[in-house]
């Protein structure tokens, strides 16, 4: 197992290539990839960055692998995203979603607000 079996599962289109209508999809499936027994089962760590690491590769959890980000902050404004309409915040903002990832691994904030998302 590795960072490319994680990715047939939880990463399967890169993100520049997600439509708007389903980029909220695309980041809850990437996100729920971040769960402790989705990486243990993919055996992937997350290295000191909070990027994912098998041994050999890595895999950014960053802009440049959130279909959101690829849709709202490349194509238009980050005010038009989302997440930023229904927090008021940007994901690199104190206490956001994306912030409280970065500070303890844990993707269960991102992963709750992209469900709300969906509804």
């Amino acid at each position: 197992m590795s960072i490319a079996t994680w990715k047939k599962e939880f990463y399967p289109i890169p993100a520049g290539e997600i439509e708007e209508q389903n980029a909220i999809a695309h980041s809850l499936q990437k996100w729920t990839g971040l769960l402790p027994e989705n990486l243990k089962k993919h055996g992937i760590e997350i290295d000191l960055n909070n990027d994912l690491y098998d041994g050999t590769f890595l895999f950014y959890i960053n802009s440049g692998t959130c279909a959101l980000c690829a849709y709202y902050i490349y194509s238009t404004v980050c005010s038009d995203c989302p997440i930023y309409i229904k927090t008021g915040n940007e994901c690199g903002e104190s206490l956001s979603q994306w912030v409280i990832w970065a500070d303890s691994s844990d993707p269960q904030p991102m992963i709750e607000l992209l469900k709300g998302l969906k509804k």
